[in-house]
């Protein structure tokens, strides 16, 4: 189970809709390289410089990737991922699309932003990142709720209260912010969530102040 604010996320029960191994058939046959450099290292996929990479496929809807990623050193920063994007081959740029990232910012945040606007929706310095180390990473887009676990862990959400529409915009990838990082066995859900009450438990306060003053 995955808990965010207000909602449980059943991952037993979530929908694997995509989960190929990075391998040489699958990178030419599910993948557009849209910038940069993106390579296959072993069982890795690759990103150096500053590469773009996006599923051919579109997965709409509430969706859920769940992955393996690390830096390569001397690399010590920006592993990114994207969710509900479109590629702007004009502009060379995101269309649009939801940006998480550990370790970027400039400042090692931890966070989302959304594009074309690159505008951060949440941001926090908190999480305690170490380059070269292997992070399992799920995250992901519910009805505009966003959200980012590592190792199990929440380390950050946030409520886009104007959402990139997820039925017109589905391509998952990931990107390289001047750095070389590695990620593998990604898997694309569609989450099973249910609503949840959030609310406190009785702490009987009330008796524990009045004794104090007896």
């Amino acid at each position: 189970m995955l808990k965010i604010f207000g909602k449980e996320i059943d991952l037993d029960k979530s929908k694997i809709l995509f989960g190929v191994p990075f391998n040489d058939e699958s990178f030419e046959k599910h993948y557009d390289i849209c910038k940069d450099k993106w390579t296959l290292e072993g069982d890795w996929l690759a990103g150096m410089d500053y590469g773009i990479i996006l599923t051919k496929e579109d997965f709409y809807g509430d969706v859920l990737i769940e992955f393996e990623s690390r830096t390569v050193p001397p690399s010590t920063h920006d592993i990114i991922f994207v969710l509900n994007a479109a590629w702007d081959s004009i502009n060379n740029r995101h269309k649009t699309g939801y940006i998480g990232a550990l370790e970027g910012w400039y400042e090692g945040k931890a966070g989302i932003e959304k594009a074309p606007e690159e505008i951060p929706i949440a941001l926090t310095p908190l999480f305690d990142f170490n380059p070269g180390q292997i992070y399992h990473i799920q995250a992901g887009n519910i009805q505009g709720h966003l959200f980012i676990f590592v190792d199990g862990k929440l380390i950050i959400e946030a409520i886009d209260h104007n959402p990139i529409d997820s039925e017109k915009f589905g391509k998952v990838g990931f990107d390289a912010y001047d750095s070389h990082v590695q990620y593998r066995n990604l898997k694309i859900l569609r989450p099973m969530w249910k609503k949840i009450e959030e609310k406190y438990e009785p702490e009987n306060y009330l008796s524990f102040t009045e004794d104090i003053y007896l």
